[in-house]
Protein backbone atom coordinates (compact mmCIF):
# COMPACT_ATOMS: atom_id res chain seq x y z
CA UNK A 1 0.00 0.00 0.00
CA UNK A 2 1.66 3.49 -0.98
CA UNK A 3 1.75 6.14 1.66
CA UNK A 4 -0.05 8.68 2.32
CA UNK A 5 0.42 12.35 0.46
CA UNK A 6 -1.20 15.28 1.76
CA UNK A 7 -0.35 18.51 -0.35
CA UNK A 8 -0.66 22.05 1.24
CA UNK A 9 -1.31 24.72 -1.32
CA UNK A 10 0.33 28.21 -0.82
CA UNK A 11 0.74 30.77 -3.51
CA UNK A 12 0.97 28.11 -6.47
CA UNK A 13 2.85 26.17 -4.95
CA UNK A 14 2.68 22.97 -3.36
CA UNK A 15 4.46 21.78 0.01
CA UNK A 16 4.53 17.98 -0.29
CA UNK A 17 3.95 15.90 3.42
CA UNK A 18 4.76 12.39 2.84
CA UNK A 19 3.59 10.10 5.77
CA UNK A 20 4.12 6.61 5.87
CA UNK A 21 2.18 3.83 5.95
CA UNK A 22 2.37 3.83 10.11
CA UNK A 23 2.37 7.30 10.15
CA UNK A 24 5.84 7.71 11.58
CA UNK A 25 8.05 9.87 9.41
CA UNK A 26 6.83 13.41 7.39
CA UNK A 27 9.36 14.85 5.19
CA UNK A 28 9.28 18.17 3.85
CA UNK A 29 10.82 19.32 0.74
CA UNK A 30 13.54 22.09 2.07
CA UNK A 31 13.76 24.19 -0.45
CA UNK A 32 10.03 25.44 -1.03
CA UNK A 33 10.08 24.60 2.97
CA UNK A 34 12.63 27.60 3.80
CA UNK A 35 10.13 29.93 1.76
CA UNK A 36 6.84 29.45 4.13
CA UNK A 37 6.01 31.74 6.76
CA UNK A 38 5.37 31.57 10.44
CA UNK A 39 1.56 31.22 9.82
CA UNK A 40 2.23 28.58 7.50
CA UNK A 41 4.58 26.22 10.11
CA UNK A 42 1.56 26.99 12.51
CA UNK A 43 -0.94 25.53 10.36
CA UNK A 44 0.94 22.84 9.92
CA UNK A 45 2.43 21.82 12.53
CA UNK A 46 -1.14 19.59 13.19
CA UNK A 47 1.78 16.99 12.29
CA UNK A 48 4.63 17.74 14.16
CA UNK A 49 3.60 14.33 16.71
CA UNK A 50 3.85 12.13 13.56
CA UNK A 51 7.68 13.43 12.70
CA UNK A 52 9.82 10.68 13.73
CA UNK A 53 13.12 11.57 11.29
CA UNK A 54 14.28 15.14 10.96
CA UNK A 55 17.63 15.87 8.37
CA UNK A 56 19.14 19.00 8.27
CA UNK A 57 22.37 20.04 6.42
CA UNK A 58 24.15 23.42 6.09
CA UNK A 59 27.19 24.12 4.55
CA UNK A 60 29.57 27.08 4.50
CA UNK A 61 27.78 28.29 2.00
CA UNK A 62 26.57 31.60 3.55
CA UNK A 63 22.95 31.74 1.64
CA UNK A 64 22.27 28.16 2.69
CA UNK A 65 23.17 28.64 6.40
CA UNK A 66 21.14 32.11 6.19
CA UNK A 67 18.17 30.11 4.46
CA UNK A 68 18.48 27.37 7.18
CA UNK A 69 18.77 29.94 9.76
CA UNK A 70 15.57 31.62 8.73
CA UNK A 71 13.61 28.56 8.17
CA UNK A 72 14.61 27.61 12.12
CA UNK A 73 13.75 30.54 12.96
CA UNK A 74 10.37 30.12 11.54
CA UNK A 75 9.91 27.01 13.41
CA UNK A 76 10.42 28.42 17.13
CA UNK A 77 8.32 31.62 16.13
CA UNK A 78 5.53 29.32 15.22
CA UNK A 79 5.62 27.16 18.15
CA UNK A 80 4.04 27.24 21.23
CA UNK A 81 5.89 28.69 24.39
CA UNK A 82 8.49 25.90 26.05
CA UNK A 83 7.41 23.51 23.55
CA UNK A 84 9.57 21.37 20.80
CA UNK A 85 8.51 21.23 17.21
CA UNK A 86 8.45 17.44 17.34
CA UNK A 87 8.11 16.18 20.54
CA UNK A 88 8.35 12.33 18.89
CA UNK A 89 11.25 12.62 17.04
CA UNK A 90 13.75 9.90 16.98
CA UNK A 91 16.73 10.28 14.22
CA UNK A 92 17.92 13.63 14.24
CA UNK A 93 21.10 14.27 11.47
CA UNK A 94 22.18 17.67 11.31
CA UNK A 95 25.22 18.78 9.60
CA UNK A 96 26.02 22.36 10.37
CA UNK A 97 29.05 24.49 9.90
CA UNK A 98 29.55 28.56 9.09
CA UNK A 99 27.84 29.88 12.16
CA UNK A 100 28.26 33.09 13.92
CA UNK A 101 28.86 31.53 17.52
CA UNK A 102 28.71 28.36 19.21
CA UNK A 103 25.96 30.03 21.49
CA UNK A 104 23.70 30.00 17.95
CA UNK A 105 24.24 26.42 17.13
CA UNK A 106 23.17 25.44 20.79
CA UNK A 107 20.13 27.15 20.42
CA UNK A 108 19.07 25.51 17.53
CA UNK A 109 20.24 21.81 18.71
CA UNK A 110 18.09 22.89 22.08
CA UNK A 111 14.82 23.95 19.57
CA UNK A 112 14.98 20.17 17.52
CA UNK A 113 16.04 17.79 20.27
CA UNK A 114 13.59 15.44 21.65
CA UNK A 115 12.85 13.22 24.58
CA UNK A 116 11.60 10.39 21.95
CA UNK A 117 15.45 10.37 20.46
CA UNK A 118 17.38 7.66 20.13
CA UNK A 119 19.57 8.24 16.88
CA UNK A 120 21.36 11.54 16.99
CA UNK A 121 23.96 12.41 14.89
CA UNK A 122 26.35 15.87 14.65
CA UNK A 123 28.56 17.02 12.01
CA UNK A 124 29.22 20.25 13.69
CA UNK A 125 32.95 21.46 12.83
CA UNK A 126 32.57 24.73 15.09
CA UNK A 127 33.70 22.88 17.91
CA UNK A 128 36.99 23.35 19.00
CA UNK A 129 37.01 23.59 22.97
CA UNK A 130 36.26 21.27 25.86
CA UNK A 131 33.98 23.74 27.23
CA UNK A 132 31.54 23.62 23.67
CA UNK A 133 31.47 19.94 24.09
CA UNK A 134 30.54 19.51 27.73
CA UNK A 135 27.77 22.35 26.58
CA UNK A 136 25.78 19.88 24.73
CA UNK A 137 24.96 18.39 28.56
CA UNK A 138 23.06 21.08 28.58
CA UNK A 139 20.31 19.96 26.54
CA UNK A 140 17.97 18.31 28.32
CA UNK A 141 16.20 17.12 26.16
CA UNK A 142 18.34 14.25 24.75
CA UNK A 143 17.61 11.14 26.81
CA UNK A 144 21.45 10.28 26.68
CA UNK A 145 21.33 7.21 28.72
CA UNK A 146 18.66 5.94 25.93
CA UNK A 147 20.38 6.82 22.87
CA UNK A 148 20.89 3.41 20.83
CA UNK A 149 23.83 5.42 18.15
CA UNK A 150 25.39 8.89 18.53
CA UNK A 151 27.74 10.73 16.00
CA UNK A 152 29.68 13.61 16.42
CA UNK A 153 32.34 14.73 14.28
CA UNK A 154 33.83 17.95 15.88
CA UNK A 155 37.71 17.76 15.89
CA UNK A 156 39.54 19.76 13.75
CA UNK A 157 43.82 19.77 13.36
CA UNK A 158 44.13 21.74 16.53
CA UNK A 159 42.32 20.37 19.33
CA UNK A 160 42.06 21.35 22.92
CA UNK A 161 43.64 18.94 24.57
CA UNK A 162 41.17 18.63 27.23
CA UNK A 163 38.87 17.34 24.18
CA UNK A 164 39.24 13.45 25.32
CA UNK A 165 37.93 14.08 28.56
CA UNK A 166 35.15 16.05 27.36
CA UNK A 167 33.99 13.37 24.68
CA UNK A 168 34.38 10.24 27.84
CA UNK A 169 32.24 12.28 30.24
CA UNK A 170 29.58 12.43 27.27
CA UNK A 171 30.49 8.10 26.79
CA UNK A 172 30.22 7.77 30.78
CA UNK A 173 26.33 8.43 30.41
CA UNK A 174 25.66 6.09 27.48
CA UNK A 175 23.79 3.46 28.78
CA UNK A 176 22.27 1.77 25.84
CA UNK A 177 24.15 2.55 22.59
CA UNK A 178 24.89 0.47 19.77
CA UNK A 179 26.10 2.42 17.20
CA UNK A 180 29.19 5.39 18.64
CA UNK A 181 31.12 7.53 16.26
CA UNK A 182 33.26 10.27 18.78
CA UNK A 183 36.33 12.04 17.35
CA UNK A 184 38.63 10.82 20.56
CA UNK A 185 37.80 9.12 24.28
CA UNK A 186 40.29 8.83 27.01
CA UNK A 187 41.32 5.79 29.10
CA UNK A 188 38.01 6.37 31.27
CA UNK A 189 36.00 6.65 27.78
CA UNK A 190 36.84 3.23 26.92
CA UNK A 191 36.62 1.47 29.93
CA UNK A 192 33.10 2.45 30.44
CA UNK A 193 32.38 1.58 26.37
CA UNK A 194 33.98 -2.01 26.81
CA UNK A 195 31.25 -3.11 29.39
CA UNK A 196 28.48 -1.43 27.51
CA UNK A 197 26.47 -4.55 26.41
CA UNK A 198 24.85 -3.08 23.25
CA UNK A 199 27.76 -1.29 21.66
CA UNK A 200 28.15 -3.10 18.26
CA UNK A 201 30.22 -0.51 16.23
CA UNK A 202 32.49 1.72 17.61
CA UNK A 203 34.85 4.73 15.97
CA UNK A 204 36.99 6.89 16.90
CA UNK A 205 38.12 9.88 14.30
CA UNK A 206 41.36 9.64 16.38
CA UNK A 207 43.27 7.16 18.06
CA UNK A 208 44.07 7.40 21.48
CA UNK A 209 47.69 6.65 22.83
CA UNK A 210 50.10 7.24 24.94
CA UNK A 211 48.93 9.07 28.09
CA UNK A 212 45.17 8.76 27.16
CA UNK A 213 45.63 4.99 27.45
CA UNK A 214 47.72 4.95 30.52
CA UNK A 215 45.39 3.39 33.02
CA UNK A 216 43.41 0.63 30.39
CA UNK A 217 43.13 -2.06 32.13
CA UNK A 218 41.29 -4.52 29.43
CA UNK A 219 42.32 -7.88 31.39
CA UNK A 220 39.93 -10.32 32.55
CA UNK A 221 36.01 -10.23 32.06
CA UNK A 222 34.63 -10.26 28.52
CA UNK A 223 34.82 -6.47 27.58
CA UNK A 224 33.42 -5.51 24.37
CA UNK A 225 31.19 -8.15 24.94
CA UNK A 226 28.74 -6.84 21.51
CA UNK A 227 31.21 -5.31 19.27
CA UNK A 228 31.38 -6.56 15.61
CA UNK A 229 32.96 -2.80 13.80
CA UNK A 230 35.92 -1.21 14.80
CA UNK A 231 36.74 2.04 13.07
CA UNK A 232 39.92 3.59 13.69
CA UNK A 233 40.78 6.96 11.70
CA UNK A 234 44.50 8.64 11.14
CA UNK A 235 45.82 5.17 12.70
CA UNK A 236 49.34 4.89 11.83
CA UNK A 237 50.93 1.28 12.35
CA UNK A 238 52.29 2.09 16.00
CA UNK A 239 48.72 3.73 17.15
CA UNK A 240 46.76 1.10 15.78
CA UNK A 241 48.94 -1.73 17.38
CA UNK A 242 49.11 -0.08 20.57
CA UNK A 243 45.29 0.37 20.98
CA UNK A 244 44.74 -3.63 19.44
CA UNK A 245 47.30 -4.65 22.09
CA UNK A 246 44.92 -3.12 24.97
CA UNK A 247 42.96 -6.13 25.10
CA UNK A 248 44.37 -9.71 26.31
CA UNK A 249 41.79 -11.48 24.44
CA UNK A 250 41.31 -11.96 20.96
CA UNK A 251 39.08 -8.64 20.23
CA UNK A 252 36.16 -11.29 18.39
CA UNK A 253 35.21 -8.34 15.85
CA UNK A 254 33.85 -8.83 12.02
CA UNK A 255 34.87 -5.75 10.81
CA UNK A 256 38.01 -3.88 11.14
CA UNK A 257 38.95 -0.26 9.51
CA UNK A 258 42.05 1.27 10.13
CA UNK A 259 43.29 4.45 7.98
CA UNK A 260 46.28 6.08 7.65
CA UNK A 261 47.18 9.91 6.65
CA UNK A 262 50.78 9.03 5.01
CA UNK A 263 52.27 6.17 3.75
CA UNK A 264 54.70 3.78 5.08
CA UNK A 265 57.12 1.58 4.25
CA UNK A 266 56.83 -1.90 3.44
CA UNK A 267 58.19 -3.00 6.61
CA UNK A 268 55.84 -0.94 9.29
CA UNK A 269 52.73 -1.97 7.35
CA UNK A 270 54.07 -5.78 7.79
CA UNK A 271 54.32 -5.09 11.10
CA UNK A 272 50.51 -3.80 11.25
CA UNK A 273 49.58 -7.28 9.52
CA UNK A 274 51.52 -9.11 12.16
CA UNK A 275 49.55 -7.28 15.25
CA UNK A 276 46.35 -7.73 13.40
CA UNK A 277 46.78 -11.39 13.08
CA UNK A 278 47.57 -11.71 16.66
CA UNK A 279 44.84 -9.96 17.89
CA UNK A 280 41.79 -10.58 16.30
CA UNK A 281 40.04 -13.79 16.25
CA UNK A 282 41.15 -15.58 13.08
CA UNK A 283 37.51 -16.91 12.29
CA UNK A 284 35.41 -13.79 13.64
CA UNK A 285 36.64 -11.58 11.19
CA UNK A 286 34.61 -10.77 8.04
CA UNK A 287 36.06 -7.24 6.55
CA UNK A 288 38.97 -5.96 6.51
CA UNK A 289 40.05 -2.33 5.49
CA UNK A 290 43.16 -0.85 5.99
CA UNK A 291 43.43 2.36 3.83
CA UNK A 292 42.68 6.22 4.25
CA UNK A 293 40.13 8.66 3.76
CA UNK A 294 41.74 10.53 1.60
CA UNK A 295 44.60 10.64 -1.46
CA UNK A 296 48.18 10.04 0.43
CA UNK A 297 50.88 11.95 -0.35
CA UNK A 298 53.08 10.21 -3.16
CA UNK A 299 55.86 8.74 -1.23
CA UNK A 300 59.37 9.52 -3.02
CA UNK A 301 60.12 8.46 -6.26
CA UNK A 302 63.66 6.72 -5.08
CA UNK A 303 61.75 4.96 -2.73
CA UNK A 304 58.78 3.46 -4.36
CA UNK A 305 59.60 0.27 -4.39
CA UNK A 306 60.25 0.08 -0.55
CA UNK A 307 56.24 1.15 0.11
CA UNK A 308 54.75 -1.54 -2.52
CA UNK A 309 53.36 -4.75 -0.87
CA UNK A 310 54.85 -8.07 -1.29
CA UNK A 311 52.84 -11.33 -0.71
CA UNK A 312 55.59 -11.92 2.30
CA UNK A 313 54.60 -8.77 3.99
CA UNK A 314 50.72 -9.73 3.19
CA UNK A 315 50.76 -13.51 3.62
CA UNK A 316 50.53 -12.68 7.19
CA UNK A 317 46.34 -12.07 6.85
CA UNK A 318 46.13 -15.67 5.31
CA UNK A 319 45.04 -16.06 8.74
CA UNK A 320 41.60 -15.30 8.02
CA UNK A 321 39.95 -17.83 6.69
CA UNK A 322 36.63 -16.00 6.46
CA UNK A 323 36.98 -12.79 4.72
CA UNK A 324 34.70 -11.58 2.48
CA UNK A 325 36.29 -7.95 2.07
CA UNK A 326 39.56 -7.52 1.71
CA UNK A 327 40.66 -3.60 1.13
CA UNK A 328 44.42 -2.99 0.85
CA UNK A 329 45.54 0.29 -0.18
CA UNK A 330 48.77 1.73 0.59
CA UNK A 331 51.40 3.77 -0.95
CA UNK A 332 52.22 2.61 -3.87
CA UNK A 333 50.49 -0.98 -4.73
CA UNK A 334 51.15 -4.47 -5.18
CA UNK A 335 54.45 -6.50 -6.45
CA UNK A 336 52.85 -9.92 -6.62
CA UNK A 337 53.94 -12.43 -9.12
CA UNK A 338 51.38 -14.66 -10.90
CA UNK A 339 52.29 -17.84 -8.94
CA UNK A 340 51.18 -15.93 -5.89
CA UNK A 341 47.98 -15.48 -6.42
CA UNK A 342 46.99 -19.46 -6.03
CA UNK A 343 48.14 -18.92 -2.64
CA UNK A 344 46.24 -15.94 -1.86
CA UNK A 345 42.90 -17.45 -3.24
CA UNK A 346 43.17 -20.36 -0.89
CA UNK A 347 43.38 -18.20 1.89
CA UNK A 348 40.43 -16.36 1.15
CA UNK A 349 38.30 -18.41 -0.71
CA UNK A 350 34.97 -16.71 0.37
CA UNK A 351 36.36 -12.88 -0.49
CA UNK A 352 33.77 -10.95 -2.29
CA UNK A 353 35.55 -7.70 -2.75
CA UNK A 354 39.30 -7.98 -3.10
CA UNK A 355 40.85 -4.32 -3.85
CA UNK A 356 44.80 -4.51 -3.65
CA UNK A 357 46.03 -1.19 -4.82
CA UNK A 358 47.28 2.09 -4.11
CA UNK A 359 45.99 4.93 -1.36
CA UNK A 360 48.66 7.50 -3.44
CA UNK A 361 48.76 8.72 -6.97
CA UNK A 362 51.51 6.39 -7.48
CA UNK A 363 51.68 3.06 -7.89
CA UNK A 364 54.97 0.60 -8.79
CA UNK A 365 55.28 -1.36 -12.10
CA UNK A 366 52.91 -4.51 -11.74
CA UNK A 367 54.25 -7.62 -12.45
CA UNK A 368 51.47 -10.05 -12.25
CA UNK A 369 50.01 -10.25 -16.00
CA UNK A 370 46.37 -10.94 -16.87
CA UNK A 371 47.08 -14.90 -15.83
CA UNK A 372 46.15 -13.86 -12.11
CA UNK A 373 43.44 -12.09 -12.98
CA UNK A 374 41.65 -15.69 -14.45
CA UNK A 375 43.07 -17.83 -11.14
CA UNK A 376 41.46 -15.47 -8.99
CA UNK A 377 38.25 -15.45 -10.96
CA UNK A 378 37.96 -19.33 -11.13
CA UNK A 379 39.05 -19.90 -8.37
CA UNK A 380 37.09 -17.28 -6.06
CA UNK A 381 33.57 -18.18 -7.27
CA UNK A 382 32.33 -15.31 -5.57
CA UNK A 383 33.87 -12.48 -6.40
CA UNK A 384 32.19 -9.27 -7.45
CA UNK A 385 34.37 -6.08 -7.17
CA UNK A 386 37.87 -6.53 -7.83
CA UNK A 387 41.03 -4.16 -7.76
CA UNK A 388 44.61 -5.27 -9.03
CA UNK A 389 47.18 -3.94 -11.54
CA UNK A 390 48.74 -6.45 -14.13
CA UNK A 391 51.32 -5.85 -16.57
CA UNK A 392 48.81 -6.16 -19.71
CA UNK A 393 51.60 -5.66 -22.12
CA UNK A 394 52.16 -9.83 -21.30
CA UNK A 395 48.92 -11.68 -23.15
CA UNK A 396 49.35 -15.41 -22.20
CA UNK A 397 48.78 -17.82 -24.84
CA UNK A 398 45.57 -19.32 -24.62
CA UNK A 399 45.09 -22.85 -24.93
CA UNK A 400 44.14 -24.91 -28.23
CA UNK A 401 40.78 -25.58 -26.68
CA UNK A 402 39.51 -23.25 -24.41
CA UNK A 403 36.86 -24.36 -21.43
CA UNK A 404 35.71 -20.22 -20.46
CA UNK A 405 35.29 -19.99 -16.29
CA UNK A 406 31.61 -19.00 -15.80
CA UNK A 407 32.01 -15.59 -14.77
CA UNK A 408 28.48 -14.34 -13.44
CA UNK A 409 29.67 -12.65 -10.30
CA UNK A 410 31.78 -9.51 -11.33
CA UNK A 411 30.38 -6.26 -11.85
CA UNK A 412 33.70 -4.14 -11.23
CA UNK A 413 37.15 -3.66 -12.11
CA UNK A 414 39.68 -1.49 -11.42
CA UNK A 415 42.71 -2.61 -12.80
CA UNK A 416 44.96 0.70 -11.61
CA UNK A 417 47.76 1.83 -13.43
CA UNK A 418 47.86 -1.32 -15.59
CA UNK A 419 50.26 -0.83 -18.60
CA UNK A 420 48.92 -2.31 -22.07
CA UNK A 421 50.11 -2.39 -25.75
CA UNK A 422 47.46 -4.62 -27.69
CA UNK A 423 43.82 -3.91 -26.98
CA UNK A 424 42.25 -6.56 -28.96
CA UNK A 425 45.13 -8.91 -27.94
CA UNK A 426 43.69 -8.58 -24.19
CA UNK A 427 40.12 -8.43 -24.90
CA UNK A 428 40.77 -11.42 -26.88
CA UNK A 429 41.90 -13.11 -24.22
CA UNK A 430 39.45 -11.90 -21.44
CA UNK A 431 36.70 -12.66 -23.17
CA UNK A 432 37.72 -16.13 -24.85
CA UNK A 433 38.69 -17.09 -20.33
CA UNK A 434 35.27 -16.19 -19.04
CA UNK A 435 31.78 -16.36 -20.00
CA UNK A 436 28.32 -16.47 -18.98
CA UNK A 437 28.69 -12.16 -18.95
CA UNK A 438 27.75 -9.94 -21.70
CA UNK A 439 31.01 -7.92 -20.13
CA UNK A 440 34.02 -8.95 -17.80
CA UNK A 441 32.68 -5.93 -15.74
CA UNK A 442 29.74 -3.44 -16.06
CA UNK A 443 33.02 -0.64 -16.13
CA UNK A 444 36.87 -0.93 -16.02
CA UNK A 445 38.08 1.74 -13.93
CA UNK A 446 41.58 2.55 -13.95
CA UNK A 447 43.80 4.58 -11.25
CA UNK A 448 42.19 8.25 -10.82
CA UNK A 449 40.71 7.85 -14.35
CA UNK A 450 38.06 11.17 -12.87
CA UNK A 451 41.25 13.22 -13.97
CA UNK A 452 39.93 12.41 -17.78
CA UNK A 453 36.66 10.99 -17.98
CA UNK A 454 34.36 14.28 -19.23
CA UNK A 455 37.91 16.33 -20.13
CA UNK A 456 38.35 16.95 -24.02
CA UNK A 457 42.28 18.32 -23.01
CA UNK A 458 44.80 16.00 -21.71
CA UNK A 459 47.06 17.88 -19.52
CA UNK A 460 50.55 17.96 -21.20
CA UNK A 461 52.54 16.21 -18.38
CA UNK A 462 54.08 13.12 -16.89
CA UNK A 463 49.92 11.83 -16.46
CA UNK A 464 49.94 11.50 -20.24
CA UNK A 465 50.70 7.49 -20.31
CA UNK A 466 47.77 7.32 -17.74
CA UNK A 467 45.67 8.21 -19.54
CA UNK A 468 46.71 7.12 -22.74
CA UNK A 469 46.29 3.54 -20.63
CA UNK A 470 43.15 4.68 -19.58
CA UNK A 471 41.65 5.29 -22.93
CA UNK A 472 43.12 2.00 -24.03
CA UNK A 473 41.29 -0.13 -20.92
CA UNK A 474 37.88 1.56 -22.21
CA UNK A 475 38.30 0.20 -25.26
CA UNK A 476 39.06 -3.06 -23.89
CA UNK A 477 35.95 -3.47 -21.84
CA UNK A 478 34.02 -2.03 -25.48
CA UNK A 479 35.37 -4.62 -27.52
CA UNK A 480 34.51 -7.80 -24.50
CA UNK A 481 31.26 -6.20 -24.60
CA UNK A 482 30.92 -7.02 -28.47
CA UNK A 483 32.33 -9.95 -28.61
CA UNK A 484 29.98 -11.24 -25.74
CA UNK A 485 26.91 -10.04 -28.20
CA UNK A 486 28.37 -11.82 -30.84
CA UNK A 487 28.63 -14.99 -29.59
CA UNK A 488 25.18 -14.27 -27.65
CA UNK A 489 23.63 -13.91 -30.74
CA UNK A 490 26.00 -17.46 -32.41
CA UNK A 491 24.69 -19.39 -29.85
CA UNK A 492 20.76 -18.01 -29.98
CA UNK A 493 20.91 -19.21 -34.05
CA UNK A 494 22.66 -22.77 -33.24
CA UNK A 495 19.65 -23.21 -30.71
CA UNK A 496 16.75 -22.46 -33.24
CA UNK A 497 18.68 -25.07 -36.41
CA UNK A 498 19.84 -21.67 -38.42
CA UNK A 499 23.82 -22.52 -38.25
Amino acid sequence: MPPRRDRLKRRGSYLPVYLSNDDEALQCESSRALQWTVADWKRTFKYRRRVRDFCLVTTLNLGERVATEAFLQAVQKALPLAEVPFPNLRHLDWIASGYRSVDEWFCYLRLLSSPALVSLILRQYDLKTASDVERIFTIETVPWGLLRRLSISAVEANVDPMLPFAFSAISARLEHIETLNLPLVDAAGLGHLSLLPKLRSLTLDIVPTGPLLSGVDFSGGNRFPALKELVLEDANPDTAAEFLSTKDAPWEIESLTLEASESEPRERVASLYTTIAAHCSHSHLRALCLSSQATLPDPPASTLSAHALTLAATQTLFCFPNLTTVVLLHGAGFILQDDDVPKLASAWPNIVSLHLGTASTSQVWPTATLKSWTTLLERCPLLRRLTFAVDATQVPVLPVRVRPAQLRSLVYLDVGFSPIDDVEEVARFLSASFSGSFKLAEKISTLNEWRWEGQDDADPDEEDEERHYFERWQQVNDLIATYSAIREEERQWAASGQL
